[in-house]
């Protein structure tokens, strides 16, 4: 083994007088059994850091490293860059444009804008309804309490008033008779007249309370004809109907509601009243 007294023991005196150099220094008591700073160094004089001596090339790296009390790293070797090797560098990427925004549209004018629910412009009413005679003479007053149906078609020229037209059909008088089957037996038969009404000309008056559930008021007017029971040919009349309603929104073209009518009707020189209640089914567009 070799001997290295020499070597370390010149790296402890060039650590002793850097110590001495530090301030404060002159309180510093040297490991036991050596002398002070002082007197090292009045033994020989100081070496600057700069003097210090190297150590010689037969000392063992590990103990060189762990005397300098410094780490050894091995350099990392690190990728080669595309530019380097020869590649061009990827493209930057293009800074983010803000796109305006397009000027916002010109403002309506007041008297433009609609006041108050929309219904639709026209609409189309199918009108299942009974009809019961009250007063008059007949035959215009009527025989029997009958049922028929009314189709219709409105316009609507304001959200308040609206025109309409109407074709219905009804029984009106029953006349029994007595004839003979095939097989010779005698049975009665009820032939049924029929009133054929049109309302050439209606008008419908709204009252929009609520946006769906609409009460109206129906004055309209036309001709019927009537076709006896007795088989004689057809009497043409006139008449009048009055009907305070109201429909309801149950979708959005989709009205469901009802009606109680007045009707007077004129035939041969006589005048008949009646009620008929009906239900409304409707369709707005």
């Amino acid at each position: 083994m070799k001997n290295h007294s020499p070597t370390m023991g010149r790296a402890l005196g060039a650590t002793l007088a850097l110590i001495a150099l530090l301030p404060g220094a002159s309180a510093y008591a040297g490991p036991a059994g050596g002398p002070p700073p002082e007197a090292a160094s009045a033994d020989r004089p100081s070496a600057s850091p700069a003097e210090a001596p190297t150590p010689s090339s037969d000392v063992d790296p590990g103990q060189e490293a762990s005397a300098a009390g410094t780490t050894k790293t091995a350099p990392v070797d690190s990728a080669p860059s595309p530019a380097a090797e020869g590649q061009a560098p990827p493209p930057a990427t293009p800074p983010r444009q803000l796109v305006p925004l397009p000027p916002p549209p010109p403002r309506e004018p007041a008297d433009s804008l609609p006041k108050g629910p929309w219904y639709g412009t026209f609409w189309f009413e199918v009108r299942p309804e009974l009809t019961a005679p009250v007063a008059g003479a007949q035959p215009a007053k009527g025989e029997i309490v009958s049922g028929g149906a009314t189709v219709g078609l409105g316009f609507r020229l304001h959200r308040l008033v609206g025109l309409r037209t109407a074709m219905g059909l009804l029984l009106h008088d029953a006349r029994a008779r007595r004839v003979t089957t095939v097989f010779g037996d005698r049975i009665d038969v009820v032939d049924y007249g029929q009133i054929l009404a049109f309302e050439f000309l209606g008008l419908r008056a709204f009252a929009p309370a609520h946006p769906r559930f609409l009460p109206y008021l129906d004055v309209s007017g036309g001709m019927a004809l009537w076709f006896p029971a007795d088989g004689r040919p057809a009497v043409p009349g006139a008449l009048v109907r009055v009907a305070p309603g109201f429909e309801g929104w149950v979708a959005p073209r989709i009205t469901l509601g009802a009606s109680f009518g007045y009707r007077l009707l004129v035939l041969s020189n006589t005048v008949g009243h009646a009620v008929q209640p009906a239900i409304v089914f409707g369709v707005h567009w």
